[in-house]
Protein backbone atom coordinates (compact mmCIF):
# COMPACT_ATOMS: atom_id res chain seq x y z
CA UNK A 1 0.00 0.00 0.00
CA UNK A 2 0.91 3.67 -0.45
CA UNK A 3 0.48 5.86 2.63
CA UNK A 4 0.31 9.60 1.44
CA UNK A 5 2.53 11.32 4.54
CA UNK A 6 4.20 8.97 5.95
CA UNK A 7 6.90 6.26 5.35
CA UNK A 8 5.61 3.42 3.38
CA UNK A 9 5.34 0.90 6.59
CA UNK A 10 2.89 -1.99 7.60
CA UNK A 11 3.14 -0.21 10.94
CA UNK A 12 0.27 1.54 12.29
CA UNK A 13 0.46 4.25 14.19
CA UNK A 14 -0.04 4.17 18.45
CA UNK A 15 -3.96 5.47 19.01
CA UNK A 16 -6.86 4.56 20.85
CA UNK A 17 -9.02 1.94 20.31
CA UNK A 18 -11.02 2.61 17.37
CA UNK A 19 -14.70 1.56 16.70
CA UNK A 20 -15.22 0.16 13.23
CA UNK A 21 -19.05 -0.27 11.31
CA UNK A 22 -18.72 -3.22 8.85
CA UNK A 23 -20.86 -2.94 5.54
CA UNK A 24 -20.46 -5.71 2.84
CA UNK A 25 -23.52 -7.37 0.89
CA UNK A 26 -22.22 -10.49 0.87
CA UNK A 27 -21.82 -12.84 3.42
CA UNK A 28 -18.96 -15.18 2.60
CA UNK A 29 -16.74 -11.97 2.36
CA UNK A 30 -18.36 -9.80 5.04
CA UNK A 31 -17.35 -12.81 7.94
CA UNK A 32 -14.06 -12.98 6.12
CA UNK A 33 -13.04 -9.24 6.61
CA UNK A 34 -14.56 -9.26 9.93
CA UNK A 35 -12.21 -12.11 11.39
CA UNK A 36 -9.59 -10.05 9.74
CA UNK A 37 -10.53 -6.84 11.93
CA UNK A 38 -11.31 -9.23 15.10
CA UNK A 39 -7.60 -10.06 14.35
CA UNK A 40 -6.19 -6.78 15.04
CA UNK A 41 -5.02 -5.22 18.28
CA UNK A 42 -6.50 -1.58 18.43
CA UNK A 43 -10.22 -1.83 16.71
CA UNK A 44 -13.71 -3.05 17.92
CA UNK A 45 -16.47 -4.29 15.95
CA UNK A 46 -19.62 -1.41 16.71
CA UNK A 47 -21.53 -3.41 13.81
CA UNK A 48 -21.38 -5.71 11.01
CA UNK A 49 -24.47 -5.81 8.03
CA UNK A 50 -25.18 -6.20 4.91
CA UNK A 51 -26.43 -2.36 4.31
CA UNK A 52 -26.12 0.75 5.78
CA UNK A 53 -30.16 0.56 6.83
CA UNK A 54 -29.36 -2.56 8.62
CA UNK A 55 -27.48 -0.45 11.42
CA UNK A 56 -28.67 0.39 15.06
CA UNK A 57 -25.53 2.15 16.15
CA UNK A 58 -25.95 3.69 19.07
CA UNK A 59 -22.63 5.80 18.88
CA UNK A 60 -20.82 7.00 16.17
CA UNK A 61 -18.07 4.67 14.19
CA UNK A 62 -14.55 6.06 14.42
CA UNK A 63 -14.14 4.24 11.06
CA UNK A 64 -16.71 2.82 8.16
CA UNK A 65 -15.36 0.24 5.99
CA UNK A 66 -17.72 -0.35 2.84
CA UNK A 67 -17.76 -3.04 0.27
CA UNK A 68 -18.59 -1.33 -2.78
CA UNK A 69 -20.11 -2.84 -5.71
CA UNK A 70 -18.39 -2.73 -8.90
CA UNK A 71 -18.15 0.24 -10.83
CA UNK A 72 -20.73 -0.57 -13.29
CA UNK A 73 -23.08 -0.43 -11.08
CA UNK A 74 -25.02 2.69 -11.89
CA UNK A 75 -22.94 5.17 -9.64
CA UNK A 76 -23.89 3.04 -6.38
CA UNK A 77 -20.16 3.20 -5.45
CA UNK A 78 -20.54 7.17 -5.04
CA UNK A 79 -23.59 7.01 -3.56
CA UNK A 80 -22.91 4.63 -0.94
CA UNK A 81 -20.10 6.79 0.28
CA UNK A 82 -22.51 9.76 -0.20
CA UNK A 83 -25.10 7.92 2.32
CA UNK A 84 -22.15 7.09 4.91
CA UNK A 85 -21.18 10.11 5.10
CA UNK A 86 -24.25 11.64 5.29
CA UNK A 87 -25.30 9.37 8.64
CA UNK A 88 -21.61 9.33 10.26
CA UNK A 89 -20.12 12.80 9.23
CA UNK A 90 -17.26 12.85 11.81
CA UNK A 91 -16.15 9.00 10.72
CA UNK A 92 -12.78 7.86 8.58
CA UNK A 93 -14.62 6.50 5.19
CA UNK A 94 -12.48 3.15 4.11
CA UNK A 95 -14.01 1.84 0.36
CA UNK A 96 -12.99 -1.57 -0.57
CA UNK A 97 -13.37 -1.90 -4.16
CA UNK A 98 -12.32 -3.89 -6.90
CA UNK A 99 -11.36 -1.58 -9.15
CA UNK A 100 -8.84 -4.21 -11.93
CA UNK A 101 -7.07 -1.94 -13.84
CA UNK A 102 -9.07 1.06 -13.93
CA UNK A 103 -7.08 3.23 -11.23
CA UNK A 104 -8.88 6.29 -12.42
CA UNK A 105 -11.90 5.24 -10.43
CA UNK A 106 -9.69 6.10 -7.53
CA UNK A 107 -9.73 9.85 -7.54
CA UNK A 108 -13.72 9.44 -8.05
CA UNK A 109 -13.72 8.03 -4.97
CA UNK A 110 -11.80 9.99 -2.79
CA UNK A 111 -13.33 13.35 -4.18
CA UNK A 112 -16.70 11.06 -2.37
CA UNK A 113 -15.47 11.03 0.76
CA UNK A 114 -13.22 8.33 0.74
CA UNK A 115 -10.27 8.51 3.88
CA UNK A 116 -8.32 5.19 2.02
CA UNK A 117 -9.12 3.17 -0.48
CA UNK A 118 -8.66 -1.02 -0.46
CA UNK A 119 -7.87 -3.25 -3.44
CA UNK A 120 -10.54 -6.25 -2.71
CA UNK A 121 -7.87 -8.44 -4.02
CA UNK A 122 -4.93 -7.73 -1.25
CA UNK A 123 -4.91 -9.96 1.41
CA UNK A 124 -7.15 -9.26 4.29
CA UNK A 125 -4.33 -9.37 6.86
CA UNK A 126 -3.53 -5.62 5.73
CA UNK A 127 -6.41 -4.26 5.93
CA UNK A 128 -6.33 -3.56 9.68
CA UNK A 129 -2.86 -1.58 9.79
CA UNK A 130 -4.47 0.20 6.54
CA UNK A 131 -8.07 1.03 8.74
CA UNK A 132 -5.61 2.02 11.69
CA UNK A 133 -3.19 4.85 9.63
CA UNK A 134 -6.98 6.07 7.82
CA UNK A 135 -8.45 6.55 11.65
CA UNK A 136 -5.03 8.53 12.35
CA UNK A 137 -5.37 10.56 9.22
CA UNK A 138 -3.12 8.97 6.67
CA UNK A 139 -4.48 8.53 2.97
CA UNK A 140 -3.49 4.89 2.47
CA UNK A 141 -3.62 3.75 -1.33
CA UNK A 142 -2.84 0.63 -2.81
CA UNK A 143 0.76 1.30 -3.98
CA UNK A 144 0.28 -0.08 -7.71
CA UNK A 145 -2.28 2.38 -7.77
CA UNK A 146 -0.57 4.97 -6.61
CA UNK A 147 2.34 4.80 -9.17
CA UNK A 148 -0.81 4.30 -11.85
CA UNK A 149 -2.56 7.46 -10.98
CA UNK A 150 1.34 9.07 -11.38
CA UNK A 151 1.66 7.56 -14.85
CA UNK A 152 -1.41 8.75 -15.68
CA UNK A 153 -1.14 12.09 -14.84
CA UNK A 154 2.66 12.16 -16.45
CA UNK A 155 0.83 11.08 -19.88
CA UNK A 156 -2.16 13.11 -19.74
CA UNK A 157 -1.62 16.31 -16.85
CA UNK A 158 0.93 18.33 -19.29
CA UNK A 159 -2.19 18.10 -22.18
CA UNK A 160 -4.65 19.62 -19.78
CA UNK A 161 -2.04 21.75 -17.94
CA UNK A 162 -3.44 24.85 -18.99
CA UNK A 163 -7.52 24.01 -19.00
CA UNK A 164 -8.71 26.15 -16.22
CA UNK A 165 -11.92 23.54 -16.15
CA UNK A 166 -8.91 20.98 -14.68
CA UNK A 167 -7.66 23.58 -12.38
CA UNK A 168 -11.50 25.03 -11.22
CA UNK A 169 -11.78 22.60 -8.41
CA UNK A 170 -8.78 23.62 -6.69
CA UNK A 171 -9.98 27.15 -6.07
CA UNK A 172 -8.32 30.71 -6.85
CA UNK A 173 -4.90 30.02 -7.60
CA UNK A 174 -2.36 31.45 -8.34
CA UNK A 175 -0.21 31.84 -11.18
CA UNK A 176 2.74 30.40 -9.13
CA UNK A 177 0.62 27.80 -7.55
CA UNK A 178 -0.96 26.65 -11.13
CA UNK A 179 2.61 25.65 -11.83
CA UNK A 180 3.43 23.96 -8.47
CA UNK A 181 0.07 21.80 -8.87
CA UNK A 182 1.21 21.01 -12.74
CA UNK A 183 4.38 19.63 -10.92
CA UNK A 184 3.22 17.95 -7.51
CA UNK A 185 0.29 15.93 -9.65
CA UNK A 186 3.39 14.85 -11.78
CA UNK A 187 4.76 13.12 -8.53
CA UNK A 188 7.84 15.47 -8.31
CA UNK A 189 9.26 16.82 -4.69
CA UNK A 190 8.84 19.85 -3.38
CA UNK A 191 12.82 20.19 -3.86
CA UNK A 192 12.35 19.19 -7.43
CA UNK A 193 9.71 21.40 -8.16
CA UNK A 194 12.11 24.16 -6.06
CA UNK A 195 14.84 23.47 -8.99
CA UNK A 196 12.57 23.42 -11.46
CA UNK A 197 11.11 27.14 -11.04
CA UNK A 198 13.85 28.50 -9.51
CA UNK A 199 12.69 29.16 -6.43
CA UNK A 200 13.19 28.10 -2.58
CA UNK A 201 11.75 24.48 -1.14
CA UNK A 202 10.35 26.62 1.63
CA UNK A 203 8.43 28.52 -1.16
CA UNK A 204 7.15 25.16 -2.59
CA UNK A 205 5.82 24.10 0.93
CA UNK A 206 3.78 27.58 1.18
CA UNK A 207 2.48 27.18 -2.35
CA UNK A 208 1.40 23.46 -1.54
CA UNK A 209 -0.35 24.47 1.65
CA UNK A 210 -2.03 27.46 -0.14
CA UNK A 211 -3.39 24.60 -2.59
CA UNK A 212 -4.73 22.40 0.26
CA UNK A 213 -6.11 25.75 1.91
CA UNK A 214 -7.97 26.16 -1.74
CA UNK A 215 -9.06 22.70 -2.50
CA UNK A 216 -9.81 21.71 1.04
CA UNK A 217 -7.70 18.83 0.12
CA UNK A 218 -5.64 16.96 3.00
CA UNK A 219 -2.56 15.75 1.39
CA UNK A 220 -0.68 15.25 -2.33
CA UNK A 221 -2.29 11.96 -2.67
CA UNK A 222 -5.81 13.44 -2.73
CA UNK A 223 -4.64 16.22 -5.22
CA UNK A 224 -2.92 13.96 -7.67
CA UNK A 225 -6.45 12.33 -7.27
CA UNK A 226 -8.53 15.19 -7.41
CA UNK A 227 -6.45 16.25 -10.33
CA UNK A 228 -7.18 13.09 -12.35
CA UNK A 229 -10.51 13.01 -12.09
CA UNK A 230 -10.44 16.33 -13.51
CA UNK A 231 -8.51 15.19 -15.88
CA UNK A 232 -10.35 12.25 -17.13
Amino acid sequence: MRVAGAQRSMAAPTMREASVLLVDPHPVTRHAILAALEATQGLSLSSCGASLDAHDVLDPPDIVVLRLPDRNANGSQTSELARARELFPDAVHVAIVDFGEQHDIVGTLLNAGAGAIFDDRSALSELGAVLRLAAAGYAVLPADTFDAIMAMLASDGSENAANGDVRSGFGELTARQCEVLDLLVKGHSNKTIAQMLSISESTVKVHVRAIMAESGLRNRTQIAAHYLAAVR
